[in-house]
């Protein structure tokens, strides 16, 4: 080998190691808080971070309580942590992510991950929330088979607080009027008939409620029964005679039952 081509091939070697720092550098590097339950990583705001690792913890003790899966206190535990991510920017999670310019947070049920970015006290307040409880059912139930989609929402939005009593009081003025979606239809929506129905509003107001009345009327140990039994394969009404044998025997007693709960929080709340 030529002196030339020697030189050559040194001083290649030698841009090499120079230069792939500056391209490391570039790459942001992830701190991470460890809680119990939660691997929070940030990027350049600890005190956001410091937030969410807590409020997470007090999330997930409330949700699991209310749903009465605090029994089942080994989600989500060492290398089952659910990973939340703090982007820089809004610019950076969008890209990053691929969520759409609107979001403010996004989550991948399969992986256990919820991103988001600073700034944004309604991710706090409502989307960590929602978006934890839509985990915990989801861990719960299984990921095989689909969560009906009145449960699926009522449950994580009941939990968001500031939407439960909103969502309470547009149930009593349905019910009230009785303007409400009879039960057997509710309970077979899905998502592309969502999309497409005027009574959007009414749905989610409906399913909110009617989560609440299984669990402030019944509990929450009969309401884990209940989910127990949709996730073995039981159809809804044969889920609600073996969860509440004594009164909710098919979806008309549920029906009765819960319009007349529905009212009588009405009244309370004048």
């Amino acid at each position: 080998m030529s002196h030339h081509r020697f030189s050559g091939l040194v001083f290649c070697i030698v841009s090499l190691f120079v230069t792939l720092p500056l391209c490391v550098s570039a790459i942001p590097e992830w701190q991470v808080i460890k809680g119990k339950h939660f691997l929070v990583h940030y990027v350049k705001d600890p005190v956001m971070a410091e937030r969410v690792a807590g409020k997470a913890e007090e999330y997930y003790s409330s949700i699991t309580t209310d749903l009465g899966f605090a029994r089942y206190d080994n989600f989500w535990l060492w290398e089952n942590r659910v990973k939340i991510f703090i982007y820089s920017s809004k610019t950076e999670f969008t890209q990053k992510t691929g969520a759409p310019e609107w979001a403010i947070g996004k989550t991948v049920c399969d992986k256990k991950e919820i991103s988001t970015f600073p700034g944004n006290d309604s991710f706090m307040d409502s989307v960590l929330p929602h978006e934890l409880t839509h985990l915990v059912l989801r861990d719960f139930m299984g990921f095989k088979g689909e969560i009906p989609l009145w449960l699926n929402e009522g449950v994580s939005q009941w939990e968001e607080p500031a939407k439960r009593t909103q969502m309470v009081k547009i149930a009593g003025r349905l019910a009230a009027g009785n303007k409400y979606i009879p039960l057997d239809k509710l309970m077979l929506v899905n998502v592309r008939q969502l999309v497409a129905d005027v009574k959007v509003g009414e749905f989610y107001a409906q399913s909110v409620s009617l989560v609440g009345f299984l669990i402030e009327k019944h509990g929450s140990e009969r309401f884990r029964i209940f989910c127990g039994q949709l996730r073995n394969g039981r159809g809804l009404e044969d889920a609600l005679r073996f969860a509440y044998p004594d009164s909710l025997r098919n979806i008309d007693d549920l029906e009765r039952a819960w319009k007349k709960y529905v009212m009588e929080q009405k009244e309370v709340n004048r």
